[in-house]
């Protein structure tokens, strides 16, 4: 992480719906009942990052110590102690810790609408491919907050602080009975019904982490993540650009410190790292999604890159 971290969060305009995956909720006549399905605490190492591409929750993510930046369906966001933000359902989030004093963080995940009839697992897909990722009988459902990502402390929003502290505390004793993940959930959409209510809390939103980038290059970073598994070349980046090799290698050197092919490595580790800690893919399966073409070759950029082997590696995670 390079730059200092700034200790307040700006405050603008809402995100559109395009950008918050279904963050309406869609009226259900079907006996539901709202669910904390997770709860969790991570600690993370210095200049540590990794991200999910759809976690399918209102999630709290509560920074408790230290400080970092996430980034929310592409809108960044400083960390400090203290800082809670809410997160719309389907939202697409990376962690980055600061490279001293990394964060903690706390997150805690709220199905608003589980149908009754159907089995209560507490876990939440973080990626499509999870096996109850888009299932009809876990829903988004008072849209509470919206599409928006709302910022909070928790000096002023304590009982969303010590719900959140407390289904942690839940989760770190064992899996949850059917009716503890009910009566949390249903404190839970309680308190944020509460806080969306509130005049004093607003939709937050950052500045885009690439906002000082050139169109050029703000259409080959898209590009990039839109293809990973594809075969990416300088070439090909440069047509999408709209200039030549050359050109585009000196642009990110210029921006990003990095060289095309480089930046495009640092992302699909990053997106194998996604894969493996949410999805049961194989490690092939990772290296295939995330555009590697030989699974023995991936096994070694990502070992050499992270420090482990990518079975270890996901034995040592877990889901935030």
């Amino acid at each position: 992480m390079t730059g200092p971290v700034p200790a307040t969060l700006t405050l603008a305009t809402p995100l559109g719906p395009s950008e918050v995956g279904s963050a309406v909720a869609v009226p259900s006549a079907r006996p539901a009942f709202p669910a904390l399905l997770q709860a969790n605490a991570v600690q993370f190492g210095p200049g540590e990052r990794f991200g999910f591409s759809r976690v399918e929750s209102r999630m709290v993510a509560w920074c408790r110590a230290g400080q970092g930046e996430v980034w929310v369906n592409g809108v960044r966001y400083a960390l400090t102690p203290g800082v809670l933000l809410v997160l719309p359902w389907g939202h697409r989030i990376c962690y980055a810790a600061a490279d001293v004093d990394p964060f903690l963080m706390l997150g805690v995940h709220l199905v608003p609408q589980h149908d009754e009839g159907h089995p209560v697992e507490p876990s939440v897909p973080h990626d499509p491919l999870h096996p109850h990722a888009g299932c009809g009988w876990r829903r988004d459902g008072e849209p509470f907050l919206g599409g928006h990502v709302l910022a909070t402390t928790a000096d002023a929003a304590p009982g969303l602080a010590q719900l959140s502290a407390y289904a942690v505390e839940v989760w770190r004793r064992g899996t949850p009975s059917e009716s503890l993940v009910r009566a949390l959930g249903t404190m839970l959409a309680g308190e944020l019904t509460e806080l969306a209510s509130r005049r004093d809390v607003a939709p937050a939103a950052g500045p885009d982490p690439f906002g000082a980038a050139p169109d050029e290059l703000q259409r080959v970073l898209a590009y990039v993540e839109n293809h990973l598994a594809d075969r990416l070349t300088v070439t090909v980046l440069a047509e999408v650009g709209g200039c030549s090799g050359a050109t585009l290698s000196r642009r990110f050197v210029a921006h990003f410190r990095r060289s095309p092919m480089e930046w495009v490595l640092e992302q699909r580790i990053e997106r194998a790292r996604g894969l493996l800690r949410a999805t049961p893919l194989t490690v092939a399966q990772v290296a295939h999604r995330s555009g590697f073409v030989d699974a023995n070759y991936f096994s070694r950029v990502f070992r050499e890159r992270t420090g482990q082997p990518p079975t270890v590696w996901r034995r040592r995670q877990r889901l935030l």
